[in-house]
């Protein structure tokens, strides 16, 4: 178009013309989708759809994920549940069937009062100063399973039996130790914290964490050959590997494997135990019973409390032992270390001899002799009287008629002078009425002494495990070697077991009597009134 040039005064009217660029072929505008052919709508309707369908799989894997990731966590959180579950279960059935057949201090019918101390020990005397001859009667000897003129009630003790049915004063039976139930709690509560840290790097850490006034110490007293490796197996299947001693639960110390625990000072043990080796339980096999850690629980051996200047800073202990029939024990130590099938094996009257002939080497802690002890007559007097009760060898002269009495006997005469056990035997009254638990090695593996474990430590399992032990792991019955061996005295001496009896007559009222303290406290638990001493 030409436009006329503008001139001044002029008025002109213009019109203006917009040319758009010619459409290219194949491209439709998207403001006017009227004007899409078949096929463009037919394209975009197809993506739509497939981004639809890609979309709605997102969706179904992502959901698919989802529920895999939320049955996964709900399957870890049932069967944490389930465990937990399981655990308390197992511990309420166990607790419940513990209670139906041993019920537990609570009823409000207490009739049945225990006796101090020294009432006790009075009456064990006046049964012990009795001829061993006539205990021998006293006790039933004659036939085997009678119980004579049962002074302890164990007719009806053994039979599962409460004896007691109105109020009764026992002068044979003691007050438990004034903290058992205290200490023993506290154990029990640490057990399932270290249970429950298991045996990561990160537990072992955690040990400083632990205030050692808090700890409990397991003290078992074992007398050798009287089911200590089933007691510590017991104790490997209940407790943290890291907390039970290696070697048959005795600690090391130096280039020992057994550092001899029962020959350690008060401030020793506390420093063991607190430091580097912080086991839970420790054993004393060789040594007699070291009376001075009962001040550590703060107890002494007249029953009464204990001031104590070691329990700030120390853990406490808790004292466990088992006892067995004095003669069965002797003869199982005869063919466990007299025994090794060589043609020079000496007989076992001949085997005690010589032992005892090797004690005046004996000293406590020491290398010297230290087994020779397992052949001492009376054995349980002398450990728990803290080694007091002398031999009659080193007692009397062997010129002496007691001593050749020794010298030309199988098995040694009982030595009645009671100025030489009389005294000893009141300590080991006292020192035994200050375990937490004596337990009868033929009642450890059956229902009672299972019963006895779990209310006092808290355990629940009952088999053994590991390559070490030798028996019946699954009912907790094995020895280190060799098999399980039926080691009844009676039948394998015959007629001369009776001198073997008589010359253990002060062990064997320790036995019956210990015998009937562990059954009473468990047939007659709801009836007897501890407090009444307190």
């Amino acid at each position: 178009h030409t436009y006329p040039p503008l001139t001044p005064n002029a008025t002109h009217s213009m019109v203006v013309f917009h040319i758009s660029p010619p459409r290219k072929k194949g491209k439709a505008s998207i403001s006017n989708p009227l004007s899409l052919s078949h096929n463009e709508k037919a394209r975009r309707r197809t993506h739509s759809q497939q981004r639809l369908v890609v979309i709605m799989l997102a969706l179904v894997v992502f959901f698919v994920l989802f529920h895999l990731w939320l049955g996964a966590a709900r399957q870890i959180n049932d069967a944490q549940a389930d465990e937990a579950h399981l655990r308390t279960s197992k511990k309420s059935r166990d607790e419940a069937e513990f209670s139906a057949r041993f019920p537990f201090v609570g009823s409000s019918q207490k009739f049945v009062s225990p006796s101090p101390t020294e009432v006790v020990v009075r009456y064990l005397v006046q049964l012990a100063q009795r001829k061993p001859a006539e205990l021998w009667h006293v006790f039933g000897m004659e036939t085997s399973g009678s119980f004579g003129h049962d002074p302890f009630q164990l007719q009806s003790l053994e039979k599962g039996e409460c004896p007691w049915s109105s109020h009764t004063k026992v002068e044979w039976l003691p007050p438990r130790p004034l903290n058992t139930a205290s200490i023993s709690a506290a154990y029990k509560a640490n057990m399932d914290k270290w249970n429950k840290l298991g045996l990561s790097r990160a537990a072992r850490q955690k040990m400083s964490e632990f205030n050692p006034e808090e700890e409990v110490i397991l003290w078992y007293e074992h007398i050798s050959k009287t089911g200590g490796t089933t007691f510590c197996g017991l104790a490997q299947s209940n407790m943290d590997t890291m907390l039970v001693p290696r070697y048959h639960c005795m600690p090391k110390k130096g280039e020992l494997m057994d550092g001899r625990v029962g020959s350690w000072s008060n401030e020793e043990m506390i420093e063991y135990l607190t430091t580097d080796h912080r086991y839970n339980i420790v054993a004393n096999e060789w040594d007699p019973f070291p009376r001075d850690k009962l001040v550590l629980s703060g107890r002494n051996l007249q029953g009464t409390t204990q001031s104590n200047s070691f329990l700030q800073g120390s853990p406490r202990l808790l004292f466990v032992t088992t006892l067995r029939d004095p003669a069965d024990r002797l003869l199982s130590s005869y063919t466990f270390f007299g025994v090794t099938g060589k043609d020079d094996d000496p007989e076992f009257g001949q085997w005690m001899k010589n032992n005892l002939g090797r004690v005046k080497n004996y000293k406590v802690g020491s290398k010297a002799a230290f087994r020779s002890n397992i052949a001492r007559v009376n054995h349980s007097v002398w450990r728990f009287s803290g080694g007091e009760l002398l031999h009659l060898a080193a007692a009397e002269n062997k010129e002496s008629e007691p001593g050749r009495a020794v010298r030309a006997s199988q098995f040694p005469p009982p030595v009645t002078d009671e100025k030489l056990w009389k005294a000893p035997f009141e300590d080991a009254v006292r020192a035994l009425t200050q375990q937490d638990l004596v337990l009868p090695m033929d009642a450890m593996t059956e229902d009672e002494g299972k019963a006895a474990m779990q209310q006092l430590l808290g355990w629940t399992q009952f088999g053994i495990k590991g390559r070490r032990y030798a028996g019946d792991k699954e009912s907790g019955h094995v020895v280190t070697k060799g098999e399980v061996k039926n080691s009844n005295a009676r039948e394998y001496l015959g007629d001369e077991y009776r001198a073997l009896w008589e010359a253990n007559w002060l062990d064997y009222v320790l036995f019956y009597w210990s015998r009937a303290v562990f059954f009473a406290r468990l047939h007659c638990n709801d009836v007897i009134d501890d407090e009444t001493l307190r």
